[in-house]
This record gives C-alpha cells, structure tokens and sequence, in this order.
C-alpha cells in the first residue's frame, strides 16, 4: 500500500548508481516505516535522481531490489518534519548472487589460489560412458559474472522481498534442513558413478547426499514430495540429462522461493579429465514467469575430501544472527 496525502510529511531524496558509478535510471526505490509497515515507492530518473515524498515522521528500512543488482538495504533512516533526509544509493553487481556466492572478493581469493585442475582424456567408464567421478569445485571463471535470476510472479516476489528485509534468517540451512540438491560446487562435491546410478555427497550448509537413477526408469507414479526430490538421468552421447522433480516448497532456490511444481533439468558433460561443465534450467510455472538457465563449470580437485559437519540446531541463538 502506498500512502499520500500525509499533512505534516517529510522526504528522502538521492541518487542510484549502478556498479560502474554511473547513474541508474528506473531503479524502484522503496521505503517500509518500521513501525506501521506502510511501504512507499519512487523510481529513479534518467539521472539516477529519486525522491520520496509525503513519508509520515518515523524510522524507515530503505531498499531496492531489483534482478540487475544485489539487494540494497539501509535501515534505521529517521525521518522529520521539515527536514528532508539525504541516501546516495551505490548498487552491486548481482554476480554470483545464485548458489550464494554473494562473498565473491573471500572466494575468488581461495579459488584464485588452488593449483590447476589436472590434464588429460576423459576417464570413461566399462560401458563407454564419461566417468563424472571425482570432487568438484566451482572454477574461478564461473564466480564472476552476472547471475541468471528469475522473473518472479507477485507473490514469489513479495516473499523473495521479506526474506531480503529479514536477513535470510528463516533460511532453511539456519534450522539445519537440506538444501536442494545440485552441482554448484561453492564447496567440494564428490561424485560417484556407477552404471545404474550416480550419488553425489556434500557438505555446504548441512551435509547431504543424493542419487540420480541411471538405471532407465521413470518417475514413479505416486512420487511423494521431498526436500531434494527424485532424480533420474539418461544419456544424450556424451550429455547425462538429470530430470528432477517431486520437490517440496520448503527449500530455497538460493533466496527464492519455489513451490512443488519445481522441475529442475541438468545437463553434464566432462570435456576433458579436469572440468565438468553443468548447465541447468529451473521451471516453475506457479513462481517464475519462464524458466531460467545456469551455466557454471567446476573444476577437478584431487587435494579436497568431503568433511564431516554436523549442524547443531539452536533453536534461541538462529533469530539472532544473519545466514546471508
């Protein structure tokens, strides 16, 4: 709801830039009064220039959460009669902003740092097939960039809005839940491959493993709904496709929220003994307007082993810390 009108009012007013220092043109900039949680709403002009005008006398959460960006969040701006409040706004590149990759300079740094992946021929396995087998890390090519996000219906929107105004602190890894399951590998997954099936183990927020069914089946019939659904893969030369669905609503698509129409598709392949190129698409007709792709590539690492984690929940001490 936006409110107008107000008597006795007050304003804040700046400009955006984008990374690059540059103007911003046409970046929503809102404001929520912490105590009446009344949302108000301007958009930057072709200068970068906003204002938000007629705001109610209190403490605002200033934001902006746009696809193009990283979140923005100032809080605790007060507002007073008379005296217009001033918020330069400098925006962030959303690079990596999928997986959580948003600690990219920590990152990049330890990535930038590894040895190079091993060289030579694609392992294969008796019956010809690449041989995904081994632990995966994310390169350092994949980590820049800007991220792929999804253009979210109202709703999935609103919510994706509260967790940012939250501090992700109802993500589920927070309460020691799984996450979904995937290849990005911000942190090392190992790969076991057989001829009916592939596993893969990993240990990014909460420790997990998942199979991939290679065995020629189909979805069951009566497929239940779980955290990491039901996966199952077929061969395209030398492409293994990986259709999973059977999703519950209760994880996260890294911050957005998906419900259990979620089909996830990836698709691997290993050029050569040191990659694994991963392309994946995410279709959910009942949170994303159209389906969206990823593409990362990760790299072979022979010095990393999967670690034991165990995640302690607490269930005083999680609502007062951020998991961002």
């Amino acid at each position: 709801m936006v409110a107008l009108g107000q008597t006795e009012s007050g304003s804040i007013g700046g400009s955006v830039f984008d990374p690059a220092h540059a103007p911003a043109a046409g970046v929503s900039v809102e404001a929520r009064n912490t105590e009446s949680g009344t949302d108000y709403k301007a958009v930057s002009s072709a200068k970068g220039e906003y204002t938000l005008a007629q705001l109610p006398p209190g403490r605002y959460d200033i934001f902006v959460i746009d696809a193009k960006y990283r979140p923005f969040v100032r809080r605790g701006i007060v507002i007073r009669v008379g005296q217009p409040a001033a918020l330069e706004i400098q925006l962030a590149s959303n690079a990596g902003m999928l997986g959580t990759l948003g600690e990219m300079p920590a990152l990049f740094e330890l990535l930038s740092k590894k040895p190079p992946p091993p060289e030579g021929p694609v392992p294969r396995t008796p019956d010809g097939k690449p041989d995904f087998s081994g632990v995966w890390l994310i390169s350092p090519s994949s980590v820049g960039g800007r991220s792929p996000q999804p253009d979210l219906l109202p709703w999935a929107r609103a919510l994706f809005r509260e967790r940012v105004l939250n501090d992700y602190k109802d993500k589920p890894s927070a309460r020691c839940l799984p996450e979904l399951a995937g290849f990005l590998a911000r942190w090392p997954i190992r790969i076991v491959q057989t001829p009916k099936l592939l596993v893969t183990l990993r240990s990014d927020d909460v420790i997990s493993a998942h199979h991939v069914y290679l065995d020629g089946r189909s979805f069951p019939k009566d497929l239940e709904s779980s955290w990491q659904g039901y996966s199952i893969g077929k061969w395209e030369g030398d492409t293994l496709v990986i259709d999973t669905a059977g999703l519950n609503d209760k994880t996260w698509l890294n911050m957005f929220p998906h419900t259990g129409k979620l089909h996830i598709t990836d698709r691997l392949r290993r050029p050569d003994l040191g990659h694994l190129e991963v392309e994946t698409t995410y279709d959910d007709p009942e949170s994303f307007r159209t389906p969206f792709q990823t593409k990362i590539v990760n790299v072979l690492s022979p010095d990393e082993e999967i670690e034991e984690y165990v995640c302690a929940e607490n269930n005083q001490y999680r609502e007062h810390v951020s998991t961002n």
